[in-house]
């Protein structure tokens, strides 16, 4: 659906989530380096579950994003 607005409006509307989801990765990788290098302090676990939601909360933005401009082309045409 948002290809056919062309790659600066893809670009615009989807770096914000895809930013967050990077960051979720990042947190969710060292998080899990730590847990496997043998530090299961509480922390780590809970920094690797909050990196899940972020993931998910962000990919939940893409979603939306799509579907709304999806809503916005359908009414155009």
């Amino acid at each position: 659906m948002i290809s056919s607005l062309g790659p600066d409006t893809s670009a615009s509307l989807f770096s914000a989530p895809v930013q967050g989801i990077k960051r979720g990765m990042n947190e969710a990788g060292a998080a899990a380096q730590k847990i496997a290098e043998g530090d299961v302090s509480p922390d780590n676990f809970t920094a690797l579950i909050q990196a899940g939601i972020e993931i998910k909360a962000n990919r939940a933005v893409a979603i939306t994003a799509d579907e709304m401009v999806g809503t916005l082309l359908n009414r155009k045409a």
